[in-house]
């Protein structure tokens, strides 16, 4: 399993393999049938527990990342947004042990897992531990300026302690703070606070400060709606004209690339999008049956729609990771909580 989704990695060219070419879409496919597919439905996931050294794999994995991405930023503030750029000017070391892309998004969809987690905790030492690493989720982020991978973020955030909360004036309260914050970074509040910090000072702390206002300033983060909009048009043009197999049966079509959902549509149509839908109901169900849904019930709903905004505003067709965390990972580690608790 390994070594077939290594030869297949980060391939978005074709490929020829066995005297057979495939397109980025059939190598993404292949990736998935020997990533995903098995821990689906072959993998017994009650020989998985949750152990210290799963705990320290985890600090270790973000920890890397976060402080290679903070390394990163400091040397190009939009080192993990704009990749081509930092390896066009030929600094790909810079990237060492930074995500990409996929990675990033595939992280905040974990984020309502960890908070699950350090909720379910039941020592103080464990939810120290993943509400550090709830923090290291977020920092990694926001810095790599990505809008709708913070945006999820917080989303699921908010819904999850809404879920949480019983009391009203506790979930009004954490509400209000949680948008809050996000409209701080939104509107580069925390930004002018840093640049006016910054310029209150001399040598090099105010290198550093200017550094790490660059890396929050999200100068990357605008979009257009109108243009999106046009995007979604696309892909859906295609799926009316093909219904039943999109573009597949019309090789002159288009896909706008903005919008799984729509863009399965119009690249397959029904054939490609009705096992999409059946595959997510499925493991809507598996994590329902399996992962104790009572005691769980606020991180899996949070995922979940985190997941369908996504799935509704991203392109994330080939992005493995995000299909990895949220068909794998997350199921894996609520399953690895409650081991002894399934109902």
């Amino acid at each position: 399993m390994v070594i077939a989704n290594g030869f297949f990695y980060n391939k978005h060219s074709p490929i020829t393999f066995l005297f057979i070419t495939m397109d980025a879409y059939a190598i993404f496919f292949i990736r998935l049938l020997v990533s995903v597919i098995p821990f689906m439905f072959f993998v017994d996931t009650n020989r998985f527990k949750e152990t210290r050294l799963f705990k320290l794999i985890i600090g270790v994995i973000l920890g890397t990342n976060a402080f290679y991405t903070f390394r990163a930023v400091q040397f190009f503030p939009d080192a993990i947004r704009a990749r081509e750029k930092v390896e066009n000017i030929g600094a790909e070391e810079v990237l060492f042990a930074t995500p990409n892309y996929a990675m990033v998004y595939g992280l905040a969809l974990l984020i309502p897992v960890l908070w699950q987690k350090w909720k379910n905790a039941e020592s103080k030492e464990d939810k120290i531990l993943y509400l550090i690493y709830v923090v290291l989720s977020f920092y990694i982020v926001a810095v790599s300026q990505f809008a709708t991978a913070l945006i999820i973020s917080v989303v699921g955030t908010l819904l999850f302690f809404v879920l949480c909360m019983k009391n009203n004036k506790r979930v009004v309260v954490v509400s209000i703070v949680a948008f809050t914050l996000f409209y701080v970074h939104i509107t580069k509040i925390d930004v002018a606070v840093i640049d006016m910090l910054a310029n209150s000072i001399d040598g090099t702390w105010s290198e550093k400060l200017h550094d790490i206002s660059d890396s929050l300033s999200g100068s990357n983060l605008s979009g257009s709606l109108s243009t999106r909009n046009d995007l979604y048009q696309t892909s859906l043009d295609s799926f009316f004209e093909s219904p039943v197999f999109g573009i597949m049966a019309n090789p002159g079509g288009q896909t706008g690339g903005h919008s799984t959902a729509i863009d399965i549509l119009g690249l397959a149509g029904l054939m490609g999008f009705v096992p999409f839908i059946l595959t997510y109901i499925y493991n809507i169900r598996r994590v329902c049956r399996t992962c104790n849904f009572n005691k769980n019930k606020a991180s899996i709903i949070a995922c979940n729609v985190e997941f369908i905004i996504l799935v509704f505003t991203k392109n994330i067709i080939t992005s493995l990771s995000v299909f990895f965390s949220f068909f794998v990972l997350f199921p894996l580690m609520l399953k690895m909580e409650n081991t002894d608790e399934r109902k």
